[in-house]
């Protein structure tokens, strides 16, 4: 999608005061990603097309993608679900079931949305998806995952979160991943840091 200047200093008059500094850009750029694809979604409906809903942002720890989600997602109409796959793992772990714990917590979040016109999703440490161990250990996370993501209705827009990128993850899910838009969130630069500071 392509953004005007004018969309994006819009946004950015919103984001400039919640945000680090130097990453309004990626914000902004975002926000209206967001927006575009909901004011195109029923014209996608009509041409019996899904345009692309899943976007991953990934970066290193600490880059601030948690903020430039928020700053991203806080000035929208649509009201913003949140999840974090390392937490759902953690306490499926401490269940007699945790296949049924994580397809439960799919679900509930997948309900959430559904239950507004329109809806975010943002789904923080999927990371954990590039631990084989863990993958294998639990062995249907990673089918349970490709569902949740691949039966979304297109009322919902759903936002990853990882340190990984899509080539750190195995199997399908880095198929299925690598198919949808990626937004990397770079180390900052020195005058990022300088403006940071």
């Amino acid at each position: 999608m392509v953004v005007s200047t004018t969309e994006i200093s819009v946004v950015k008059e919103v984001l400039l005061d919640n945000i680090t500094p130097g990453y309004a850009d990626i914000a902004a750029n975002l926000s209206a990603e967001i927006r575009g694809y909901f004011d195109s979604h029923q014209h996608y409906r009509r041409l019996n097309t899904q345009p692309m809903q899943v976007l991953l942002v990934h970066g290193a720890a600490g880059v601030g993608k948690s903020a430039i989600i928020e700053g991203a997602t806080q000035s929208l109409p649509y009201p913003v679900i949140r999840g974090n796959l390392s937490e759902i793992v953690v306490n499926a772990n401490g269940t007699e079931s945790a296949d049924e714990y994580v397809e439960q917590a799919f679900a509930d979040l997948r309900a959430r949305a559904s239950a507004a016109p329109m809806a975010v999703i943002v789904l923080d440490r999927v990371d954990v998806l590039a631990d084989r161990d863990l993958t294998q250990e639990m062995g249907k996370l990673s089918t349970q995952f490709l569902q949740f993501t691949s039966t979304l209705p297109a009322s919902v827009f759903l936002i990853l979160e990882s340190t990984q990128p899509a080539t750190s993850m195995s199997g399908s899910i880095k198929r299925s991943v690598a198919l949808q838009h990626a937004l990397e969130v770079p180390v900052p630069t020195r005058p990022r840091r300088e403006q940071i500071l």
